[in-house]
């Protein structure tokens, strides 16, 4: 039995397949404390007693300059015009992202019309509600010292790597009711060992985090290892090819899932966790806003060798190849899972696909074709290639060491406190 860690359930809507994370009970407590970027011991105290930590780290202006940003980049896809993104307010006038009001617009909820605008122009979206599209938008955040410097701080280490992910253009209905998972392999993973990366969230409006806090312990991970592996355990592998577990809750018998608690973020403030914490997320109503997020996380800064072994190109010329053409990597960071363009089974349903495909102008680069393994033949695809009016953004000296341009110095100080 576990019985350092047996979790006391909620009253929530259950039945035998599904918890819906919709109906967790709102986090209350120290957990909910937002700190200055400036707190570092604060931080990392808070970081290393929950498994997380809330920080405010932009201002309202950088959100909405950054929620405009991921916005221009889906009206000027490669659609046909009858796809291209066109809203409208009350009045029925076009509100286009330069227009005055437009951020109101987008903040609050959406009409019908919009909704199925925003629907038939958008790129393809993974379940949760991110896409690759903003994969390079956010780089005056990822370079911000103080984000680094905490970054420096939770890893423990001077010499850091951003790791760039997708921004998320969460709409109405978009997101999982059921997502109880860990973002490594808790299978073989050891729990005191040094963390060397960690998950975080910057929300640019308002959203949430789902967490099984206390499940990132050490004493709680060694017993869920020796007990829960077998034939009858509760845990179970996300994908096949992928580094995340699950719990399936038709076998939690401890509870652990419905010990979950939603902790409310508001724009600018961003959720760091530790990446052996059980997390979730939920799944928008059909008249809630849109919800705007970037992924935002730090790692050391040795490269991987599995990255080569696995896609043929490594990580460090990959990573700088992809910022410089804005083209996604072929792997993530961290957990070295590859970078799909489209929804993992689109490639097995192609009316999905096609349906994709026909949006866009015909004869564009971007459409592909994809070897179907199920049943042995090429299928119309797509990728993200190169587009001629990418430009890179501009990087600091010490964004160029993030992504490994430059190299840090031997000697260089902690916490960012010079070349900045």
């Amino acid at each position: 039995m576990l019985s350092t860690f047996v979790y006391k359930r909620h009253p929530l809507v259950c039945n035998s397949t599904l918890y819906s994370m919709d109906h967790y009970p709102v986090a209350t407590g120290p957990i909910c404390k937002a700190f200055q970027p400036d707190d570092l011991d604060g931080i990392r105290q808070q970081f290393n007693t929950y498994g997380g930590c809330i920080i405010d780290l932009l201002t309202q202006e950088e959100c909405d300059e950054n929620i405009c940003a991921m916005m221009r980049r889906i009206e000027k896809q490669p659609f046909k015009d009858e796809f291209k993104l066109r809203l409208y307010d009350d009045c029925n006038n076009r509100v286009r992202v330069r227009d005055k009001g437009f951020l109101k617009l987008i903040k609050k909820p959406l009409s019908a019309r919009n909704k199925k605008a925003l629907h038939k122009s958008s790129p393809p979206h993974r379940m949760f509600g991110a896409s690759l599209l903003n994969w390079h938008t956010f780089w005056a955040i990822r370079q911000k010292p103080q984000a680094v410097a905490i970054g420096q701080a939770i890893v423990g280490q001077t010499n850091v790597r951003v790791m760039s992910n997708r921004g998320v253009e969460k709409q109405p209905t978009q997101g999982m009711q059921e997502f109880p998972h860990w973002d490594v392999n808790m299978r073989t993973v050891d729990p005191r060992a040094p963390r060397k990366f960690f998950a975080g969230k910057v929300m640019l409006t308002h959203g949430s985090f789902i967490g099984m806090f206390g499940t990132q312990k050490p004493e709680f991970i060694q017993e869920y290892q020796n007990e829960c592996f077998g034939p009858n355990g509760d845990y179970k592998q996300y994908s096949k090819n992928a580094t995340k577990f699950t719990i399936d809750p038709k076998k939690d018998k401890r509870g652990i899932v419905s010990s979950a608690v939603k902790l409310m973020l508001k724009p600018g403030q961003w959720f760091i966790w530790d990446c052996l914490l059980g997390h979730g997320t939920n799944k928008l109503s059909t008249d809630a806003p849109m919800q705007f997020a970037m992924y935002l996380s730090y790692r050391t800064a040795e490269w991987d060798p599995v990255y080569k072994e696995k896609c043929g190109v490594d990580e460090k010329t990959d990573q700088i190849s992809s910022y410089l053409t804005g083209v996604p990597p072929r792997l993530y960071q961290g957990s070295n899972d590859t970078v799909c363009h489209t929804p993992n089974n689109w490639i097995n349903f192609p009316k999905s696909m096609t349906s994709f495909i026909n949006k866009i102008k015909p004869g564009h680069p971007m459409i592909t074709e994809k070897l179907c393994k199920a049943h042995n033949h090429m299928r119309p695809s797509i990728e993200y290639v190169a587009s001629k009016n990418y430009i890179p953004f501009p990087l600091t000296a010490l964004g160029k060491k993030l992504i490994g341009i430059d190299e840090w110095p031997l000697d260089a100080s902690m916490f960012c406190n010079v070349d900045k």
